[in-house]
């Protein structure tokens, strides 16, 4: 297996993995920090 191969697909999953956390937690995060914000 090259680099390169073993490179693009570290990147592949990194950005499958960030794409997925994003779509699952980021309504949740944005109501998080609007709370924090709210509560100061």
């Amino acid at each position: 297996m090259n680099r390169s191969v073993a490179r693009v697909v570290v990147v592949l999953v990194l950005v499958v993995v960030l794409v997925a956390v994003v779509r699952y937690a980021g309504a949740d995060v944005m109501g998080t920090l609007r709370r924090m914000h709210g509560m100061r």
